[in-house]
């Protein structure tokens, strides 16, 4: 069994702290890296062909070590970006929508170097996950209109696979996210919910989503985006419609029909059935 070898591989090289489980054909190795909330980190490891796979289980983005998987900080972002090319992590999805990170080789020397890699990474980003970038009312306020919003349009389309929620059209555009993406037909309706606390960070919500919307119709997939819909909360403290007017303007000019207040939901219906 090539589970024994591989464990003895890595204890020669990091050390008899280093713990295991079985798991099946998956290894979890319990490594004594911890995170800032106390949580000591496990990688888990299979043997696919030639292949040696190290994953992280789908533990950030389960939440498993009681991070914030959904940290959408401009700060954090740039974080997790530096370390993710610095690691050279890769990720994937699952059918349940579950994001694993691995890194893999056909090398069994190199599994150690990849378990060190990975270790690092989950540590350093769980760890930075945790760190309040945002003012809390305002992270508050975002979150609860997201959960809305997201229910909402969960609950009117049927067929899940065609919705992806908080995610790029690609990974060459991983730092332009929207709040929904809905495929039909080989072609994308982008969705971007606005809200904030106070009229600033309304301001910043409809300047991100007008940037982010552009940035897109420049891209390879502009010849594939049918619909640039916002969500506007219009039952958020920052919303105050005469002071917002130029900014709201220049959205609808970017997306060329006009925002959808979450009063008035209802009508987004028309544009995703």
């Amino acid at each position: 069994m090539i589970h024994q070898d591989i464990y003895k591989d890595i204890l020669h090289s990091f050390g008899s702290l280093w713990k295991y489980k079985e798991r099946g054909n998956t290894l979890e190795i319990i490594t004594p890296y911890a995170t800032t909330n106390d949580k000591f980190v496990s990688v888990f490891l299979t043997k696919q062909g030639k292949d040696y796979i190290v994953t992280d289980g789908g533990w950030i983005h389960t939440e498993v070590y009681e991070n914030i998987a959904k940290n959408d900080a401009l700060c954090f972002q740039k974080i997790y970006f530096h370390y993710e090319e610095t690691y050279n992590i890769s990720s994937l999805n699952d059918k349940s929508g579950t994001t694993f990170y691995y890194k893999k080789t056909n090398n069994q020397v190199m599994v150690p170097a990849l378990i060190f890699d990975l270790a690092n990474f989950i540590s350093t980003i769980v760890s930075t996950s945790l760190i309040t970038f945002e003012d809390l009312k305002e992270k508050e306020e975002v979150e609860s209109f997201r959960k809305k919003a997201n229910h909402y349009l969960q609950a009117l389309i049927v067929d899940k696979s065609v919705l992806k929620i908080n995610k790029p059209v690609d990974d060459k555009l991983k730092t332009v996210r929207f709040n929904a993406i809905i495929t039909h037909r080989n072609k994308l309706t982008l969705v971007n919910y606005i809200t904030g606390s106070n009229q600033n960070y309304f301001v910043n919500s409809i300047c991100k989503a007008s940037v982010n919307f552009e940035i897109v119709l420049k891209s390879a997939y502009k010849d594939h985006i049918k619909n640039k819909l916002s969500f506007i909360n219009n039952t958020a403290e920052g919303y105050h419609p005469s002071k917002l007017y130029s900014h709201m303007e220049l959205l609808e000019s970017v997306t060329k029909v006009p925002p959808i207040l979450w009063s008035e939901k209802e009508k987004i219906k028309e544009f995703i059935q």
